[in-house]
């Protein structure tokens, strides 16, 4: 469903404008107190390993590491183009969040920020997020929601489509 094209072409266009947390709204004035925030909601154990499913440029998970130095990152991209405008301290993997090459019981939280959109089978996008945690692991969203209308503006171009909360919930 990604139109990988329209996102690589996307990115740019974003990186041109200093934008470096791919995310629609900002919990804070800054990007850097956006992701103190979501990292304070997430609350990782110490020592966290973290899959970030869909991390854009890997932004957010370069600041989280910044302020919890403890917490492990794997960054996992469809796009090629994303994944190289990613830190290079940090591991990065090109893959499929509905088929991620790694084994499982892995992870202890499995991060998807402003990258469900691209899902169109949330049961196989959770079922793939649970078969890589851990007994106890934990999935933290972070994305859009539509409260009202379609994705008749929104889907042509990117390729994504916002759900309704009570949808992804489900």
């Amino acid at each position: 469903m990604m139109n990988l094209e329209a996102v690589d072409a996307a990115t740019h266009q974003v990186l041109e404008r200093g934008i470096r947390v791919f995310n629609g709204a900002l919990f804070g004035p800054t990007e850097e107190e956006h992701v103190a925030f979501l990292l304070g909601a997430m609350d990782p154990t110490p020592g966290a390993m973290v899959i970030d499913a869909g991390c854009g440029v890997g932004e957010m998970a370069r600041i989280m590491k910044m302020l919890r130095p403890d917490l492990e990152f794997l960054l996992l991209n469809a796009s090629t183009a994303q994944l190289a405008q990613c830190p290079e301290e940090l591991d990065l993997l090109h893959g499929d969040f509905n088929a991620m090459p790694l084994p499982d019981g892995c992870a202890d939280v499995v991060i998807f920020s402003y990258a469900l959109c691209h899902s169109l089978d949330f049961e196989r996008t959770f079922a793939e997020a649970r078969r890589v945690l851990k007994v106890g692991g934990k999935v933290f969203i972070n994305d859009m929601a539509r409260t009202m209308g379609d994705n008749a503006e929104f889907e042509p171009v990117l390729g994504a489509r916002v759900h309704e909360a009570m949808a992804v919930e489900a």
